[in-house]
């Protein structure tokens, strides 16, 4: 029987297939295909092979099925009402398919919209007017079963479905009993903890510098691979990665620190974006976390992925990022160990770096404390004093091709916020150092301390995928080593890479490692320097660049631009020229009551309630100005103190400018404080800003 001779209920089955096909080309297949391509999304999350099937169980029913059920209940009121909703939804679904392939069409805005609806229009058109259209869709109607087996088979997603057995992560035959601490840190370029003078900024950073005083401190050191999920494996295995469908879990990559030292160790691994220690190695198990939590915050992640791929450019680039990052794109748990956070510890990733500390108990028992945390990874909402800070928090200035636009006080805004976290980090790190003091355990433990991967912020340039104008900045990532009993420091400017951490481990415990690795010990002696240095593309292309100590660091030549020699953190907060404001009562400013024009803020009024004990502090305020950009700068007064100076930049219409002011916390108080908005032209002169309503 056709579709076309179907009487009215087998017309209805028809009806149902058609959009059960439609929906497997709107919704399943482009989901598949993002998710399979990027399967460390499941991996950060400790995801279950329940998940997996559950996933796409509901990407190929949810929606066609909810169509369905609309459809009929439009169809009480007649069979030519119920004719005509399918054909909208046939409309509708057509264009989501489309949608993927018509987002590249031009700059205009929402044309690609405009090409998706005009496409799924003619689609429905055919449908209703033209029998092999129905024909096609019909014969279609099994294609999201496929959808859904070429995911659930793809060789990525097997890997996260299938665990191991305990006997195929044999651990090695060691002796040692010297405790290893290792901490790494993400997103953090070396150029932002250093000077001028290539030393560690003791002023911002006085935990770093200490740590770089009695640590051996490989200042030439280098990341393998700039991506978390290539970097980290390459870390813990002295491998640098080679195939990039292998993803970061103990499946793929059986031998690590943790079965190099499982046989002899506690072993306590704090993985927030990996799963490289089997679980049979893990000293305390996991304890069961409840399905729909875990379901709740799969959905909602994938609902924004979702979102990101189905919906015009206009409106995804308002949307939460999901680049540079697997999972991370709305509140939810991070793992601990193959444990979850409680779910009031959801957004602080300062929480899982203070609960690794808490472990670090003193025990004689040799043990690895492994953790790598996202910090100070964006997104950057704290503060060096450890308060959080709230806000229309964004990166201003990245285009959509992940660089930096050419205007450069967004690039610096950008970086004012990752060495604000990055003294935040310092503090945590001071945390760690004193925790290991109290307890005993920093003279005797071997303690790293490095981080995956840099990140850039030169103007122009792209934020983390490798040029030759950004390289140093992404590639050089700290690393101090400190052997047991080690309190004089020493700089070392060989070429070292991440892939010689483990190699470094080893041979400071007197282990033999019992499998090849690429890398090799920064520690042995005689041997030749590499002359050159491999990084791994995320696509798997390796690539060699020139091993010697780098001449010039955009980094710091950006920092010295935006706050001077030696800066404070007042010259953070407030970058170029306001040393003749800050601090000022608007009263001895002389400033007219006349305003000079207008500006609209973001929620002005978090100003009138600040919670100075446990809630985020408003320290960033953005607004857009009614007046143009050149030559004038932005004074934000608290109580008739100026308290925070910036250069705001041109909107690309309406004669608008947009600032954001990074506010010191040390100037609120508790309950309301009075906000005041000015500009500072060329001249000096200060005038009022009305403050309008959005």
């Amino acid at each position: 029987m056709s579709p076309d001779s179907a009487e009215p209920p087998a017309r209805k089955a028809f009806d149902a297939l058609h959009l059960f096909a439609l929906g497997g080309f709107a919704v399943a297949e482009p989901l598949f295909h993002v998710l399979a391509r990027d399967a460390t999304f499941f991996v950060a999350r400790s995801s279950r092979p329940i998940d997996l099937w559950a996933l796409s169980v509901a990407a190929i029913l949810l929606v066609p099925a909810s169509l369905v059920v609309v459809e009929l209940l439009v169809g009480l009121l007649g069979e030519r009402v119920r004719r005509g909703v399918h054909l909208v939804l046939v409309a509708l679904l057509a264009a989501a398919a489309l949608m993927p392939a018509t987002k590249s069409a031009g700059d205009l805005p929402y044309l690609d919209l405009a090409l998706a609806m005009g496409s799924g229009l003619l689609a429905a058109f055919l449908v209703a007017r033209w029998q092999p259209a129905r024909t096609l869709l019909s014969v279609a109607s099994p294609a999201p079963l496929l959808f859904a087996a070429l995911f659930l088979w793809d060789p990525s997603i097997v890997g996260v479905r299938r665990s191991q057995p305990a006997e195929r992560f044999p651990t090695a035959d060691v002796e040692t009993d010297t405790t290893v601490v290792v901490l790494v840190l993400d997103e953090l370029p070396l150029a932002s903890l250093m000077n001028t003078d290539l030393t560690i900024d003791a002023d911002l950073f006085p935990s770093f510098a200490r740590l770089a005083s009695e640590s051996t401190w490989f200042r030439n050191a280098t990341a393998s691979a700039a991506f978390t999920n290539q970097a980290i494996p390459a870390i813990l295995t002295g491998l640098l990665p080679e195939d990039p469908r292998h993803l970061p879990t103990a499946r793929f990559f059986p031998k690590s620190l943790f079965t190099l030292l499982g046989g002899s160790h506690r072993i306590e691994p704090w993985e927030s974006m990996t799963a490289l220690c089997p679980w049979h190695l893990v000293s305390r198990p996991p304890p069961t976390e409840e399905l729909g939590r875990r379901w709740s915050s799969l959905f909602a992640d994938v609902s924004l992925i979702y979102a990101h791929v189905i919906l015009p450019g206009a409106i995804t680039a308002e949307l939460p990022s999901i680049q540079d990052a697997w999972g991370d794109f709305g509140p939810r748990p991070d793992k601990v160990g193959r444990r979850r956070l409680s779910e009031d510890q959801r957004n602080d990733r300062s929480v899982l770096f203070r609960d690794f500390v808490g472990a670090l108990d003193g025990s004689e028992e040799p043990g690895v404390f492994f953790l790598h945390v996202r910090l100070p990874h964006q997104p950057w909402i704290w503060l060096p004093s450890g308060r959080r800070y709230d806000g229309e928090v964004q990166i201003e200035g990245l285009r959509p091709d992940r660089s930096w636009g050419p205007e450069e006080r967004p690039t610096i805004l950008a970086l004012q916020q990752h060495l604000l976290q990055l003294g935040h980090v310092d503090r945590l790190l001071g945390e760690l150092m004193a925790r290991l003091e109290s307890t005993g355990m920093y003279d005797r433990s071997l303690l790293v301390v490095m981080a995956d991967h840099g990140t850039s912020f030169e103007t122009g340039e792209l934020r983390r995928r490798l040029s030759e104008s950004n390289l140093h900045d992404i590639l050089h990532a700290p690393l101090f080593v400190k052997e047991p009993f080690q309190r004089e420091g020493r700089v070392d400017d060989r070429n070292v890479e991440s892939i010689d951490v483990l190699p470094a481990i080893a041979d400071a415990l007197d282990v033999v490692i019992p499998w090849p690795v690429d890398g090799r010990s920064p520690f042995e002696t005689g041997v030749p320097e590499r002359a050159q240095k491999t990084i791994v593309a995320k696509d798997g292309t390796p690539y060699r660049v020139d091993g010697a100590f780098p001449e010039r660091w955009p980094l710091i030549e950006l920092k010295e631009r935006a706050f001077g020699i030696d800066p404070r953190w007042e010259d953070v907060f407030s970058p170029g020229d306001h040393a003749d404001l800050l601090g000022k009562r608007l009263e001895d400013l002389d400033v007219p009551r006349r305003s000079a024009g207008r500006v609209e803020l973001f929620r002005p009024d978090r100003f009138a309630a600040v919670d100075l004990e446990t809630g985020p502090v408003p320290s960033y305020l953005r607004g857009t100005l009614w007046v143009a950009a050149d030559g004038i700068r932005v004074a934000v007064a608290i109580d008739g103190v100026v308290r925070s100076v910036t250069t705001p930049w041109a909107e690309k219409s309406g004669g608008k400018s947009t600032f954001v002011a990074l506010v010191p916390d040390g100037a609120f108080r508790a309950g309301a404080n009075r906000l005041e908005v000015l500009t500072v032209d060329a001249d000096g002169r200060v005038s009022r800003l009305d403050q309008v309503k959005r």
